[in-house]
């Protein structure tokens, strides 16, 4: 069986941020390690507060970089703020195969569906994905209480492990980054709400 023959079950969390419409999904990751036993424990990813500035996400020790991270203030560098929770989470499903819980506080049902769908998948087909996930986040506009924002998702450095072996982001077809734009909406509490993931082809 080849690795190509592997990509419905290892890559089926990345195929689901490709998607057309509304399909959802996305991060949280680290250690290089391309082996199953790596994956962090899940831990709950803490909400972003209102700031003047973009804060800090990357995090060595889940395996997400934020690239190219843009000087944004006041509901841009929150709307950034938000969506990068969304990568950490979407990052921190895959590597743990556990839903990250704070999907349920700020995305759609629909989003959340899709989420809820990759752990069971790959945990059925004893699939992990592994290694360093690296995210650009951009284009944010912000019109009164709706927003959109794009994303790059780079999966070349992640691994992908299933019982026939441990393959490359290469080897599984995924290798090329993947562009997709996000409709948010502010709602009470200061929280921008993911309502909307779509896939808008490679970056």
């Amino acid at each position: 069986m080849t690795a190509r023959t592997l990509l419905p079950v290892l890559t089926v969390g990345a195929l689901l941020l490709a998607g057309c419409t509304t399909e959802a999904a996305e991060p949280a990751g680290l250690t290089a390690s391309p082996t199953a036993t790596s994956s962090p424990t899940p831990e709950p990813t803490p909400s972003p507060t209102p700031t003047d500035g973009i804060q800090v996400h990357d995090d060595p020790e889940l395996g997400i970089v934020f690239e190219d991270v843009p000087d944004l203030t006041g509901d841009e560098a929150d709307v950034y703020n938000w969506i990068a929770t969304y990568q950490k989470a979407y990052w921190q499903t895959l590597r743990t195969n556990e839903v990250s819980d704070i999907f349920a506080t700020f995305t759609s049902s629909e989003i959340q569906d899709t989420m809820a769908r990759i752990p069971a998948n790959n945990s059925s087909s004893n699939a992990t994905i592994a290694g360093t996930f690296r995210t650009r986040i951009s284009d944010i506009v912000v019109a009164g209480d709706t927003a959109t924002g794009v994303k790059c998702d780079d999966l070349g450095e992640a691994t992908f492990t299933n019982d026939t072996g441990t393959f490359t982001a290469e080897d599984v077809g995924k290798d090329v980054a993947q562009r997709n734009k996000l409709e948010l909406i502010r709602v009470d509490g200061g929280i921008w709400y993911v309502n909307r993931l779509v896939g808008d082809g490679t970056c």
